[in-house]
């Protein structure tokens, strides 16, 4: 959508140009809507009284994060970010400087914001989305340095690789340390979540097809929360591994040759 926003050409002379050219603008009103309905729905008043039957319907954007002024608007908060992501990525190709500075600010404000409003109820989510952000604020801070090498040349050729490579590895660390926790809280959950279950079935046998169906839900939740965090992983990563070729840290030919070196 973005890349189509980019070259947008709404009365060129190739048909499927236009076409595109028209989804993307559909696909962006589309977003737009959808983050104005998600903050309509967390500003809703029956959000703030915590009605029940109310957040049962929308436990998708409720299930996890705090009922506070500010951090009851997490997933609007995480749309916007990642459509302002996208757009300084795309829109500032062409000035290297104002994109990198750019990413990096937007990163470090978000990592404040986690820092001190602390969204997510769950600790598990909240450490996975605090070290994504700072590795990647991190992986940014080397590529703007890089990207400033390109103009004073302070780094040689080997050390502007070195540098690559360090980059690579940081982003890379995002993965490892989600599946690190994963693995940590797994067997924790699962224990709290057997202990609960046979507590609330000695309380009232009635309810415990009410609570098999909620967990069910909950754990349903959770693995697409996991799956999704990896896949936004996995894009951050292509999308600094651009970057990195974009400043020509890590040059394609450099990548084949050590490729077939290693066959």
């Amino acid at each position: 959508m973005t890349l189509q926003l980019f070259a947008l050409e709404l009365d060129s002379q190739n048909a499927l140009v236009r076409f595109s050219s028209f989804l993307s603008l559909i696909a962006l009103g589309i977003y737009l809507f959808t983050i104005y309905i998600i903050t309509r729905k967390c500003g809703s008043h029956k959000f703030s009284i915590e009605e029940y039957s109310y957040k049962l319907k929308f436990m998708s954007l409720f299930e996890g994060i705090k009922n506070d002024n500010y951090t009851k608007y997490f997933q609007a908060i995480s749309l916007i970010k990642k459509l302002l992501f996208m757009l300084i990525l795309i829109f500032c190709y062409q000035q290297p400087y104002f994109q990198v500075f750019n990413l990096v600010l937007l990163s470090i404000l978000e990592i404040i914001w986690l820092i001190l409003f602390k969204p997510l109820e769950d600790l598990n989510e909240f450490l996975k989305q605090i070290s994504c952000e700072i590795n990647k604020s991190i992986t940014l801070f080397f590529i703007s340095a890089l990207v400033l090498d390109q103009e004073v040349k302070i780094f040689s050729e080997n050390s502007r690789s070195i540098i690559g490579w360090i980059c690579i590895g940081s982003i890379s660390l995002i993965l490892a340390i989600q599946l690190i926790i994963d693995a940590i809280f797994s067997n924790g959950y699962s224990q709290s979540k057997n202990t609960n279950n046979s507590e609330d079935l000695q309380r009232n046998s009635k309810d415990f097809c009410v609570l098999k169906n909620r967990m069910r839900i909950i754990q349903y939740l959770y693995q697409i929360s996991d799956i999704s965090f990896i896949f936004v992983c996995q894009l951050k990563c292509v999308i600094i591994l651009i970057l990195l070729f974009q400043i020509k840290v890590l040059p394609y030919e450099y990548l084949s040759l050590k490729f077939l070196n290693n066959r």
